[in-house]
């Protein structure tokens, strides 16, 4: 169409709505002309094995449909094997880059230590929970975080606009080496990494 596009809020129903969450959108609170975007992010959170599925509904000004927009979001739950224990830990700071100004720059990618750092043990860890927040961002981008030595995924772990603050909570494997890489794609930003669990290995 020709008209901008407003977005309200976002809901999730369905089937198995439980099992997933909104933890974050540019979307609300700023139109859209036509050819732009925003982006919503949707967390997987199953509360049990097998198939699992719900709607996400994306409320808007577009005359007519209420709700405005319908995705469907579907994924299946693993229950982890006895080796994958989960240990929660009191919330360590890792990492916080404007401690010192060194921001992430466009397309940079930097390996992070994690094992033995912020109360994790140095060995054993094959994975680790952490709360990885974008501030002070010059451009809307997005951050990855995947194993040092690994290829980087596709998919983002956490979408921001130009000036935003947006927290999201991340699983990632360690490398080999005990690292994660940070990858930022466009514009400068300052990242914080708190820990608050790991899985053993």
């Amino acid at each position: 169409g020709t008209a901008s596009l407003g977005v309200s809020s976002f809901s999730i129903d369905g089937t198995d709505p439980a099992d997933f969450a909104v933890v974050g959108s540019n979307c609300p609170g700023t139109a859209r002309a036509p050819g732009q975007s925003c982006t919503v992010d949707v967390a997987f959170k199953p509360q049990t094995n097998g198939a699992r599925s719900a709607t996400l509904s994306i409320n808007d000004n577009v005359p007519g449909f209420v709700p405005s927009q319908e995705v469907a979001l579907a994924g299946t739950g693993v229950a982890p094997t006895p080796t994958d224990h989960y240990t929660a830990i009191s919330p360590s700071r890792i990492l916080d880059t404007r401690s010192n100004n060194t921001p992430l720059g466009p397309g940079e990618t930097r390996a992070v230590t994690v094992a033995g750092m912020g109360g994790l043990p140095s060995s054993g860890v094959s994975a680790v929970v952490m709360n990885v927040t974008a501030t002070q961002p010059t451009a809307g981008s997005y951050l990855t975080l995947f194993p040092t030595g690994q290829s980087q995924p596709t998919a983002s772990n956490l979408n921001f606009g130009p000036g935003e603050t947006v927290p999201n909570l991340v699983v990632v494997k360690l490398g080999p080496d005990g690292k994660v890489d940070l990858y930022n794609a466009q514009g400068a930003v300052q990242v914080v990494l708190d820990d608050v669990g790991y899985y053993g290995s």
